[in-house]
């Protein structure tokens, strides 16, 4: 009996940082996959308003901000709002107007509450002062939809941007630029709710009068196809994001030249794209690019420099090079520390990106310390049912999960699930991530049915709100699929796998990662079936793929090499089978040292292997290094650390030491019990694992036990008419025959 891995989707999707929204201040509209974004100058939608009086004290103000000296800018402003009292009345619109460059640079400090304080002020002397519907009143409307909007509360953020639009629009002409900025604004604002369809339909109008009024090389229609493109990427079409985001950067480089920001950010927006196509070494380029004119722009503190750092780590993370994304995000959060402190919600993201790559390293406590951090500044920034706040819950349950703590998983899952129900409503793509990853926490559990239930709820929206042809359908079917070939109906399982890889396969094309995914999943479903060929057929395909991708000492790519070893191990074919586990086993050392939970799976696979050739000290040598490293990293009662000692037991049995069997056996079955409780149908292998070896010592009746319980078990959770239920009906019917023989 063996410990294998199947390689699969994620059931989480972390905090990313790469897609960025052109209007300032405000993140881009983001899934729980992109959290935060690269904030340009205010001059889009939170505008600073210049008038009269002090205007060496704005200016300078003005000069702080631009060169990110946030806190500088803060005092300045105040200081020319508390001389403007001395000199004018609380209402005149010189007051106002300093009110408002306060509310900005709180804003920009990610204090909202302070500057929705600040924005009301100067919104009610505005109205007092030129009536509802001046110019002036539309900004600061716009600036208090991009306040709420920061918060998270989107239907008050686009109550905001259309009172703004509907005053612009009898104060200008239908095609003016103010009007194409307050059409811009609800598109994002659409954006954050997830309708994208909404948000492309005023993006689009916002660039038909831009291109009318301004011609195609004005920056504000850079602006304008910048954000269509983050649209169409957050839609999954990444090929015409990156057809948006070429032609912004086009007119921007000619407009301004290589070095300007604007230009910076664009490229960061390409590198998004190709990230998101899988394109991993592309979007290296992008954000290397984007990050040399930041750096000669700003120098190396500034958050644009660090919102580069974060990208490129989100890319290396992807690439599978986890220290140096580590690296990277390491930079970016010194410099936000720096600029803004410890609870500024740029720095809860950045955070909770060191959580998922420590995460992906399989060092879950460090990845737990990281992502508590992040929760406990959201918490005290936004309150507990911002989305920034459930992402984090998600994350910690992730890594919960992946400690085999299933229960804590879920109740942070749970919580994530009812604040985002409140935010967004049942439809929405986070709510659909939030049940996508309870589906996973009671797959783990064993309660195949429960996770089916919470995966069909999340496809069911995903399709309402994406299509049949989004990666992320394509992920729940995937989870649909694992869930079915648990519960033993690999027919279904495959229908599943099959709808996946189609869509992917018309997303991404042949070499992505995802599509290796479904061919790997594909295979695991066929190997489940005992058709070993196709399954076979399946991996190397996968393999292949995966190679040229990512490159061969990437994890997937041994993960994909053990899964081909899984199958030729069924076949019987063990020396082919040890050739793959063991390269396996050296991109992994190379990547993740000796004491990693993968490490151990590669030993694990390679001691199954050596045990089925009949050398058991080989295979009992391999096995104990993986308890060694499973024990030191996750602990003794982790599912991976049970499956170890359940095999070495197999070894021992294999020895004819069956009293050293059962011992191994047992605790094996200890930790399951503890993780899974009495039913679940891990406890029941253990549990046959044990008959066999009172079986082969002659003791009959404990064997009998033993056999009885676990057939209750896979009879409830697999069925009667299941061939491993009929394996274990065998075994029992064969000890019970031994038993009156020797009676």
């Amino acid at each position: 009996m063996s410990f294998v891995t199947t390689t699969k989707y994620i059931p989480f999707l972390v905090s990313l940082l790469f897609i960025v929204f052109v209007v300032a201040g405000c993140s881009p509209f983001s899934d729980s996959e992109s959290k935060n974004s690269k904030n340009e100058t205010a001059d889009e939608k939170s505008t600073s308003i210049n008038g009269e009086g002090s205007d060496v004290n704005v200016s300078t103000g003005e000069k702080r901000k631009n060169t990110g000296e946030y806190d500088k800018a803060l005092e300045i402003f105040k200081l020319d709002l508390a001389s403007d009292l001395k000199t004018y009345g609380p209402d005149d619109p010189i007051i106002a107007r300093s009110r408002n460059n306060i509310g900005l640079m709180l804003v920009i400090k990610g204090e909202y509450d302070k500057a929705i304080e600040y924005y009301e002020l100067a919104l009610n002397s505005y109205v007092k002062f030129f009536g509802p519907d001046h110019p002036q009143v539309a900004i600061v409307r716009n600036n208090l939809g991009e306040a709420w909007g920061n918060k998270g509360d989107y239907d008050k953020a686009i109550e905001y941007h259309e009172l703004a639009l509907a005053s612009n629009l009898k104060t200008f002409e239908p095609d003016h630029p103010e009007v194409a900025t307050g059409r811009n604004n609800l598109g994002e604002a659409w954006g954050y709710k997830r309708d994208y369809d909404k948000a492309i339909e005023y993006l689009e109008l916002a660039l038909a009068s831009d291109l009318k009024t301004l011609g195609p090389d004005h920056t504000s229609v850079a602006r304008d196809r910048k954000n269509i493109g983050a649209a169409w990427n957050y839609k999954g079409d990444y090929d015409k994001a990156i057809e948006y985001f070429e032609l912004a950067l086009a007119s921007d480089l000619k407009t301004f030249g290589p070095d300007y920001p604007g230009v910076a950010t664009i490229r960061s927006n390409l590198g998004g794209a190709w990230d998101s196509k899988g394109k991993y070494d592309k979007a290296i380029e992008y954000y290397e690019l984007a990050l040399a004119s930041d750096l000669k722009t700003f120098g190396p503190d500034h958050p644009d420099v660090a919102i580069d750092r974060y990208n490129l780590g989100s890319a290396w993370n992807s690439k599978g090079k986890y220290d140096k994304a580590i690296e990277y995000y390491e930079l970016a959060l010194n410099s936000y520390l720096k600029f803004f402190g410890p609870d500024y919600p740029g720095v809860a993201t950045i955070r909770s990106n060191l959580g998922a790559a420590w995460d992906s390293k399989d060092k879950y406590d460090k990845a737990i310390e990281y992502y508590e951090l992040a929760l406990a500044s959201d918490l005290k920034t936004f309150g507990p049912d911002h989305p920034d706040v459930a992402t984090i819950r998600s994350n910690l349950g992730s890594a919960w999960n992946s400690k085999g703590k299933y229960d804590k998983a879920i109740e942070y899952y749970e919580l994530a699930l009812a604040s985002d129900l409140k935010t967004f409503g049942p439809d929405h793509p986070d709510v659909a991530i939030d049940r996508n990853n309870l589906g996973s926490a009671w797959n783990s559990k064993g309660k195949y049915d429960k996770a089916i239930e919470y995966y069909e709820l999340a496809l069911a929206s995903d399709l309402k709100n994406f299509g049949p042809d989004h990666p992320n359908v394509a992920l729940r079917r995937n989870n649909l699929g694992e869930a079915w070939k648990n519960k033993g109906e690999v027919d279904k399982a495959i229908e599943y796998f099959e709808l996946a890889l189609a869509s992917d396969l018309k997303t991404f094309g042949p070499d992505h990662k995802d599509v290796a995914i479904d061919r790997n999943n594909l295979g695991a479903a066929w190997d489940s079936k005992g058709d070993y060929d196709k399954a076979i057929e399946y991996y190397e395909l996968a393999l292949a793929s995966a190679l040229k991708t990512l490159g061969p000492d990437h994890p997937y790519v041994a993960g994909a090499r053990n899964n081909l070893g899984l199958a030729l191990f069924h076949k019987g074919n063990y020396d082919q089978a040890i050739g793959y586990y063991e390269l396996a086993l050296a991109s992994d050392l190379k990547t993740f040292g000796s004491d990693h939970p993968k490490v151990a799976i590669d030993r694990n696979n390679l001691g199954s292997a050596w045990s089925n050739k009949g050398d058991c000290d080989k295979a009992l040598e391999y096995y104990q290094l993986a308890l060694a490293s499973g024990l030191k990293t996750l602990g003794p009662d982790h599912p991976q650390v049970a499956a170890i000692r359940n095999n070495i037991g197999a070894a021992w049995s294999s020895k004819g030491d069956y009293e050293k069997a059962i011992e191994y056996h047992e605790l094996a079955l200890a930790s399951d019990l503890k993780t899974f409780g009495p039913k679940h149908s891990k406890v029941a292998e253990r549990r046959i694992c044990i008959g066999l070896a009172w079986d082969y010592k002659g003791d009959y009746d404990k064997a009998l036990e033993n056999f009885k319980i676990a057939l209750g078990i896979l009879e409830v959770s697999l069925g009667s008419d299941h061939p491993r239920t009929l394996s274990v009906r065998k075994n029992l019917e064969s000890a019970q025959a031994k038993l009156v023989t020797t009676d």
